[in-house]
């Protein structure tokens, strides 16, 4: 009975250790995505291409993931945001209902 206990806390544990790398490699993407797209003879799109490159790199792109870019003004400043989307891991990589949305920001130079 103790060891049954044992083996769902440490399944717990570990699903929450896939569901926050999810989360940090999304946050990561778009972030490393703006700052690329945010450089001077750079586009939104090359943002997307890296935000997508990075996810890629970490794993995620099996959690459903999309990334767009838009283009802002804080204060009269230009302002590069990424946004990636995805679904939040359930046992395993496998996708839930509940969606995940991050964005990434960065000033145009």
């Amino acid at each position: 009975m103790v060891l049954a206990l044992l083996a769902v806390l440490f399944l717990t544990l570990v699903q929450g250790a896939i569901a926050v790398h999810a989360r940090n490699a999304m946050i990561d993407a778009a972030s490393a995505g703006a700052r690329y797209g945010a450089l001077a003879d750079r586009t939104a799109a090359d943002g997307v291409a890296r935000a997508e490159q990075v996810l890629a790199a970490g794993s995620v792109t099996a959690l459903g993931t999309s990334v767009s870019a838009e283009d802002l003004s804080d204060g009269g400043t230009p302002v590069l945001r990424v946004t990636v989307t995805g679904t939040m891991p359930v046992l395993g990589l496998w996708h839930s209902p509940i969606e995940w949305e991050v964005h990434g920001h960065a000033f145009r130079y």
